[in-house]
């Protein structure tokens, strides 16, 4: 497991997240538990400093400090009822030093064990009110940084991209640090990369969905299996109502375990 060390730069978080396919990476001082930085503390460096300012910031500048444990010995019902209280995507697992790390455990894991916890006759319209709240849509023009922004102002990872008003694909938060750190030196050489750029290129499509009448089980057997963090849904009427993401199942787990 791949952990980052606070002294350095922002530029070395990029590259070990876009590497490893990591939206998460926990901070270690001399082997002790430091901190965690995600994806969306990336983002907020690339709104709040642009880029390549964004690059020189310190990992201490962007993370968030003494982040939420979980023992080992804990239950996966305890991870879900943990995560959703504290609105969390992942939880640093401890040993019998409380302060020593030993692995990490995040929505997507839970995800992958959801099965076990799903009726098979449960549908997604079961957690519609979850799956509301996660609404977000950007046109496929965005710019990049304006994109950034909104993403950061609704406090959401994934998009919904439309294309001439008809939803086209979904853009991620690492789809674009993906982007940020393939691209350093495009974007050293042309600071404003991200301005005259837009989500279009960034979106992936054809659009994967499923219905508020789909079966959940499905639904995440679906996400699981191509590696997806949300999907679009949309009601009998083919109207776009939000996004069933592993944070919807983890909130949607906690209420039922």
């Amino acid at each position: 497991m791949a952990a980052g060390a606070p002294n350095r730069t922002l530029q070395s978080a990029f590259l070990i997240m876009s590497t490893k396919g990591f939206r998460r990476l926990p901070i270690t001082k001399i082997g002790k538990i430091f901190g965690i930085l995600t994806v969306t503390d990336l983002l907020k460096a690339i709104n709040d400093l642009g880029l390549p300012e964004a690059y020189k910031a310190k990992i201490t500048d962007y993370m968030v400090e003494n982040p939420i444990t979980i023992h080992q010995e804990k239950t996966v019902a305890d991870a879900i009822r943990l995560m959703s209280e504290k609105n969390f995507g992942s939880l640093i697992v401890t040993g019998n030093k409380e302060d020593r790390i030993t692995g990490i455990v995040t929505e997507r894991d839970i995800v992958r064990l959801a099965g076990k916890y799903v009726g098979e006759d449960a549908v997604i319209d079961d957690a519609r009110d979850l799956v509301e709240k996660e609404y977000h849509v950007l046109d496929i023009t965005t710019p990049i940084d304006k994109a950034i922004s909104s993403l950061i102002e609704h406090k959401t990872h994934r998009a919904v991209s439309l294309r001439e008003g008809q939803p086209f694909g979904v853009l991620t938060a690492s789809d674009i640090i993906n982007l940020v750190a393939k691209e350093r030196d495009e974007i050293m050489a042309n600071p404003n990369f991200l301005t005259s750029a837009n989500i279009g290129f960034l979106t992936k499509s054809p659009l994967h969905s499923a219905k508020t009448s789909s079966k959940m089980i499905s639904a995440i057997e679906d996400m699981v299996k191509n590696k997806y963090g949300g999907l679009p849904i949309f009601d009998d009427d083919d109207k776009l109502i939000g996004m069933f993401s592993e944070r919807t199942i983890v909130r949607y787990l906690s209420r039922n375990i």
